[in-house]
């Protein structure tokens, strides 16, 4: 489970140091509570009511949630880029699968 959590945090880290979300986070997430990191590999069946349950959450857009497509093959990256699109406070990271 050590290697699984040390394998999301360097690939937060290299999120926060792309400097494109950097300035997106300032422009739109000020406020910022509470930041959701979701992994997702081939879970397309259940990633709308995952994402659904987060932004239903009562912090308005106090909250970002970071979708992490870890070379899903089922359409899970592409309903990620659709919460992109329509939510402000979603980013999305999609990056090969490591398994």
């Amino acid at each position: 489970m050590e290697n699984i959590n040390n394998k999301y945090i360097n690939v937060y880290k290299r999120i926060i140091q792309n400097k494109k979300i950097k300035m997106k986070w300032r422009e739109t997430l000020d406020n910022i509570i509470l930041s959701v990191i979701v992994p997702v590999y081939n879970v397309s069946e259940y990633i709308d009511a995952c994402v659904n349950s987060i932004i239903e959450q009562s912090y308005d857009n106090n909250i970002e949630i970071i979708l992490i497509d870890d070379g899903s093959t089922d359409g899970s990256g592409l309903k990620c880029d659709y919460y992109k699109e329509h939510y402000k406070n979603v980013i999305v990271l999609h990056k090969e699968n490591e398994a």
